[in-house]
């Protein structure tokens, strides 16, 4: 299991036990693991304007401040941004957390969250990452339709036909997280099943039949 599969694990964990939000982005603003615990709220109004520029000017706080940089949305949700050790690419990652109605429960639980993320770890690029290289095509696809490249992840299984529990095992994710992951899909494809899901994906060019290993 490589350093990334495990972070997502120990995220999803986490993501259970303090019931806040957790998701590591790169400094492009992209998402590097699966997020896990996603508010209602959020999953209806994830990918709109607002939502956008509230993770950005999240991470813009937390690339300024050495301490965790707090923030409430146009939804009334608290959460954090904070600059984490973990580095990829030799660019520090960062982890946003919370989308709670409860701004104590962040405080609860923010030392031990940043003592974990404040391990100094390197997550491998290149060949040694898990996740398939998506030809250029299909990323302008997957742009359009304002997939992330987790969800390509679980689209590709999808179109195999493996169900949530062996894309969970697959992924070393939660069924929680996969359950999110795959309405995401379906909400962002405008279709309503997984077989619809899959059958759209093919004829848009989402997924290669190359890809498929």
């Amino acid at each position: 299991m490589n350093l990334l599969i495990k972070l997502q694990a120990v995220q999803d964990q986490l993501s259970e036990k303090t019931g806040l939000c957790l998701i590591l982005y790169d400094h492009k603003l992209q998402e590097v693991t699966i997020p896990s615990g996603l508010p209602q709220p959020c999953l209806m109004e994830s990918y709109n304007k607002e939502c956008h520029h509230f993770i950005s000017r999240k991470l813009e706080l937390a690339q300024k401040e050495a301490a965790p940089a707090l923030i409430c949305c146009h939804k009334k949700l608290h959460a954090f941004a904070y600059r984490t050790d973990i580095k990829q690419d030799n660019q520090n990652l960062f982890l946003v957390g919370g989308r709670t109605s409860d701004p104590a429960k962040i405080k609860y639980f923010l030392d031990l969250i940043t003592a974990i993320y404040g391990l100094p770890l390197t997550i491998p690029s290149g060949k040694e990452q898990s996740a398939p290289t998506i030809p250029e095509k299909t990323l302008r696809i997957q742009e359009h339709y304002g997939l992330t490249r987790q969800e390509i992840n679980v689209l590709c299984l999808i179109g195999q036909g493996f169900s949530n529990q062996d894309i969970a095992s697959k992924m070393f994710i939660s069924m929680n997280t996969v359950k999110t992951h795959v309405s995401n899909i379906l909400r962002k494809l405008g279709v309503e099943n997984r077989t619809e899901a899959a059958l759209f994906a093919f004829d848009k060019g989402l997924i290669q039949s190359d890809e498929q290993n």
